[in-house]
Order: structure tokens, then sequence, then C-alpha cells
């Protein structure tokens, strides 16, 4: 029977050092704050880096389509098209005036820079050449009738004419 008690007070020992073990180390862990974070020339460096390469990103798709002019097939001379000085002054040219060229001449020479539509009339927005448009607005003589999920319809007089716009 001894030996029974003998064996009873033992697993009562190491049950009493396993709990005291297991207390102490929740306790260390409660007490132990956290680890500052480090700041210093390699934080500085990474936080640029990364604005760097965002800002880089940002620039290169805004002026992506900017830059892409549209390739001529071979044998094909393209004619020169002056450009203006300023992209929000129209230029006006007596053989492409708005009365006398037909609706895709005049609409051709147009740089759709965004296309927005809603539900809502007024939540949709043209871009051209910069400047922002809506439905019933002139532009060259052509008025924008509407402006479609695929894209937008001009008209003058009876003349109308409809584009679709295709993502880039």
């Amino acid at each position: 029977m001894s030996a029974i008690l003998d064996a009873l007070k033992r697993q009562e020992e190491e049950r009493r050092r396993g709990q005291a073990a297991t207390e102490s180390a929740a306790e260390r862990l409660l007490t132990q704050r956290p680890k500052p974070q480090r700041t210093g020339l390699g934080a500085g460096l990474a936080t640029a880096l990364g604005v760097l390469i965002i800002g880089g990103l940002t620039f290169a798709l805004l002026t992506a389509n900017d830059s892409a002019a549209p390739q001529s097939a071979p044998g094909v001379i393209a004619p020169d098209v002056p450009t203006p000085a300023d992209p929000s002054t129209p230029t006006f040219d007596a053989a492409l005036a708005p009365t006398a060229a037909p609706l895709a001449t005049i609409v051709d020479r147009w740089r759709v820079s965004a296309h927005i539509y809603g539900e809502l009339k007024d939540d949709r927005a043209l871009w051209i050449n910069g400047r922002p448009y809506g439905e019933g607005d002139e532009i060259d003589g052509l008025t924008l009738e509407a402006i479609t999920a695929e894209g937008y319809r001009v008209r003058r007089g009876e003349e109308r004419l409809t584009r679709r716009i295709t993502p880039p």
C-alpha cells in the first residue's frame, strides 16, 4: 500500500511542477512588451522606393494613350494634320468645316480619352480632346446625342453617326 501512496505523491508533485512551469511561461508572455518597429534608413528607403515605383507606373499609364499613334498601312501616306499649340483650342480648317465635312471625318479627328456611362443621364460623360462633354453638348458643330454603354452617337441635322468605344 505504501508503494501506491508513494506513486500518488510523485504524480501530484509532477503535476504541480508542470502547472508552475505553465504559469511561469504564461506570465512571461503577458509581461513581454512588443518590440518597437525599426525606423531608420532602411524603412525610409523602402518607402521612397515604393513611392517611386507607384509614381512611375501611374505616369506610364497616363502617357501611354497619348503617345500611341495610329499606325498606317504600308504604302499609305497619312496626311499631315497640324497640332494646335493649345489642345483646348479647336482648329479650323476650311476644308473640314463642320457644315461641309462628313460626320465621320469630323469625329475621326477627336481624341476620346474617357468614356463614362451611368444609368442616369447626369452620370454619363465623354472626354474629347481633353474636355468633358455630356449628352446634348455641341462639339465641332455636332451634337452629342447619346452616350451609351458601348459608345456614343452624334447628330448634325438629320445625319447621325454611332461610334463604339473599345477599351484600351
